[in-house]
């Protein structure tokens, strides 16, 4: 008995697995090799039913009985030889269900060009998809969805079928009679399905088409992200970043990005279109960048377009996820080091949701406990403490079709503390060295960004935005001096030194994206940045009488004495990009 349930699950699935694989497959996809010669047009019909097995119906009225064929193809889709078979008789077909049905085509002798434009869309979440891509089933027409999931083709009227793929989800498919230009937009189910690959001929590249599109761009893979091994069980996108070619690090990935023997701060690193001056965590070994939240990717080593304002080495486009506008949903993950949580939702359904994501170290009580431990061991005081923490927030609001305000907000920070205490004593005198470091840095990031598809050809993205890094340091040095016979204070000496660098950029961006042509863009735009800097410096001592000297020297008391002097500067910038494909 057990051994016929078995036998008789194992049969169930591969039913289901036979049914699941014939949904996949749209009739007219089918590939056959056929050959024939002055044979009538609905004989030529009926061997293509029955090599296929798809149901090709008609009326016998429209299909010419005198009608003779002579063809030979190999490894061709049965919509594309239907078509050659019918169109000069002013006929089209379309998929009715599982079959194929001819019917006459009302719009045979209209050539006008039409454009059709729309959004590519997660049906799950109701995010929109970047650098999604949309074709028709001649695939002589291809478009690439933007950065907000917006895309744009211009076609011929009639009847068309819109094709879209993206990594990690099912092909979407969709059937449209063009009478004027359209709105479409095509939803797309998340799947780790992999459809049946066949490879019937093969191209060779030029070596500088390869060059300038394969390494130049380099397109980080999520997948890749989240499954590969991870540095202490936390994913990493500039991690995976530094393992294309090009792209090296310091010993141990301290040393930052260097990308083509550049410096690490010529790299311009971008988190939701927003200038990040510290992309790192724990002294480089993570970056602040939260991989589940991350959307796409995209590393420019070569050729930089306009638009990036420019570094002299490379720029990294890091754009995150906007929120589930279909339904609440969380993660919750710890890794040796870290544990974080998210949690994600529609506001109103279909029309806003938000996103927040917090990460923090929990690993700061045992190194503390760990490094007192240590220096007890060594008969000295004092422990060592480390944590560092971010928080990412997002909202998003649809107004009508066509556009949509986003509000982002980030901190992040660093904390690096180290004390410690040595004693020593003579004949006459008690001696209690103390040394003190604290390293306090992070990063604020704040954004509104709104835009909107004005027409088929025309989209509109507007960015006003705050970034803000800071550095503070604090080292302090000091000796305490005791009178043994007394246990009186008797004098002391010290050195102190706080350090403070801020960088706040307060900036607007105004991007439009023209598409004339289907091989044909357009983007152009201007910004402004207000960039200001506050270099501060406070050194004190046990001469001077910034500090009484029996008082204890501390980062807020130095703190408070800063003159912080603030140097301004301002940008503007001016670009247009004009791409053609002439091919």
């Amino acid at each position: 008995m057990p051994f016929f349930i078995k036998s008789l699950s194992i049969l169930a699935l591969l039913v289901l697995s036979l049914s699941l694989n014939a949904q996949r497959i749209i009739p007219d996809e089918k590939l056959l090799d056929y050959s024939c010669e002055n044979k009538n047009l609905r004989e030529v019909l009926f061997d293509l039913s029955e090599q296929t097995g798809v149901t090709i119906a008609w009326q016998d009225q429209i299909i010419p009985s005198d009608s003779l064929v002579s063809v030979s193809v190999r490894k061709e889709r049965l919509g594309k030889l239907i078509d050659y078979l019918i169109r000069d008789h002013g006929l089209k077909y379309k998929i009715v269900g599982n079959q194929i049905s001819i019917i006459p085509d009302r719009l045979r002798n209209v050539n006008d060009k039409l454009t059709i434009s729309g959004y590519i869309i997660d049906a799950e979440s109701g995010e929109r998809l970047i650098d999604a891509h949309i074709f028709t089933f001649e695939r002589d027409v291809i478009a690439v969805s933007n950065v907000y999931g917006f895309y744009s083709m211009t076609l011929e009227k009639g009847v068309q079928r819109l094709y879209a793929s993206y990594l990690g989800y099912e092909r979407g498919v969709k059937e449209i009679e063009l009478r004027s230009d359209s709105t479409v937009n095509i939803e797309l189910q998340p799947s780790n399905y992999l459809r049946e690959v066949v490879i019937s001929e093969s191209k060779i590249i030029p070596l500088q088409y390869q060059f300038d599109e394969m390494t130049s761009i380099y397109n980080i893979n999520l997948e890749r992200i989240n499954y590969a091994l991870p540095l202490a069980g936390e994913a990493d996108v500039i991690r995976t970043a530094m393992t294309s070619s090009g792209v090296s690090t310091g010993a141990d990935g301290f040393g930052g990005m260097s990308v083509r023997g550049g410096a690490e701060n010529q790299n311009l690193i971008l988190f939701d279109g927003i200038p990040v001056y510290s992309s790192n965590h724990a002294f480089g070994l993570f970056s602040i960048f939260n991989s589940k939240l991350v959307k796409s990717a995209n590393l420019y080593k070569g050729t930089i377009p306009a638009h990036y304002s420019g570094r002299l080495s490379s720029v990294l486009d890091i754009r995150t996820r906007e929120g589930n506008m279909k339904e609440y949903t969380g993660d919750i993950s710890v890794g040796l080091f870290t544990a974080k949580a998210s949690f994600e939702g529609p506001i109103k359904k279909d029309r806003s949701s938000f996103l927040l994501s917090a990460r923090r170290t929990f690993v700061d009580p045992w190194i503390g406990d760990a490094t007192e431990a240590l220096n007890r061991s060594i008969n000295k005081e004092g422990r060592t403490d480390f944590y560092f923490y971010d928080i990412n927030g997002k909202l998003n609001f649809e107004f009508g079709k066509d556009s949509r305000l986003y509000l982002s907000y980030y901190s992040g920070r660093d904390l690096y503390e180290n004390n410690l205490l040595t004693r020593s004593e003579d004949d006459d005198f008690l001696y209690e060295d103390k040394d003190e470091v604290i390293w306090d840095t992070g990063n604020q990031l704040a954004a509104i960004r709104y835009n909107s598809r004005l027409s088929h050809k025309l989209f509109l993205n507007a960015l006003v935005y705050r970034s803000v890094y800071e550095f503070n340091s604090f080292d302090h040095d000091r000796i305490d001096i005791f009178d043994k016979q007394s246990s009186d204070f008797s004098s002391a000496r010290y050195d102190a030194g706080y350090y403070q660098s801020k960088i706040e950029d307060r900036g607007a961006r105004l991007e439009l994206d023209v598409i004339p042509q289907n091989r044909h863009s357009v983007k152009l735009g201007v910004g402004y940045v207000n960039h200001l800097f506050n270099p501060t410096m406070l050194l004190s001592n046990s001469s001077d009488s910034l500090v009484n000297v029996q008082t204890s020297v501390s980062s807020d008391i130095l703190r408070s004495q800063l003159e912080e002097p603030e140097i301004q500067a301002e940008e503007y910038e001016v670009f247009i990009e004009d791409e053609i494909k002439l091919a």
